[in-house]
């Protein structure tokens, strides 16, 4: 890296953040997907127990 100057450097640290961003984005979105299907499983189970309980 000590050979390509200012610009070559600038270009492979932008595209590091580039790839960074787009892991952390994976991260937010695959948590918050795996979040909403267990609120969503655990909505769906309180209503099923509150059916049996109601008759």
């Amino acid at each position: 890296m000590y050979g390509k100057g200012f610009l070559g450097n600038m270009t492979e640290n932008l595209q590091a953040d580039c790839v960074q961003s787009r892991q952390a984005g994976f991260i937010q979105r695959f948590l918050l997907y795996i979040g909403l299907q267990d609120l969503s499983s655990a909505a769906k189970m309180h209503l099923t127990e509150s059916e049996d309980t109601d008759s």
